[in-house]
């Protein structure tokens, strides 16, 4: 049987962490390992839990998410990341991107999208 990937989301919208729940929930091979709402406790999950995806809102409660990517990159933290935020300008894209992000999706998005960019993880991962 196929393991199941485990994913943190961090998001500071306790309502929109809940949809990105519900839909990695019912997302064949994955499951939610956690969610946090601040850059500075998901650094703290992952330093004593594992998972294997991050779904990342930039505009966080102080450490912003482009910090926090930053900072997981330099610690050579293996987590694919997939981005989400409602901010659409190329150079925030491309610091994500170059940050090592799997995917950037621009809120709002349809559920789909969401499921797309998961199913770019499992393309990625085997």
């Amino acid at each position: 049987m196929a393991r199941n990937w485990n994913v943190l989301v961090v998001e500071d919208d306790e309502v929109i962490a809940s949809v990105y729940n519900r839909i990695i929930s019912s997302t064949a091979l994955f499951e939610v390992a956690g969610v946090v709402h601040r850059g500075e406790d998901a650094l703290e999950w992952l330093r004593v839990r594992d998972a294997d995806l991050m779904l990342l809102d930039l505009k966080l409660a102080g450490m912003n998410g482009l910090t926090l990517l930053h900072r997981l990159r330099m610690a050579n933290h293996p987590i694919e990341v997939i981005v989400v935020s409602a901010n659409r300008r190329a150079k925030i894209v491309h610091a994500a991107v170059h940050r090592g992000a799997l995917d950037y999706l621009v809120k709002p998005f349809p559920p789909d999208r969401l499921r797309q960019a998961l199913g770019l993880f499992l393309h990625r991962a085997n």
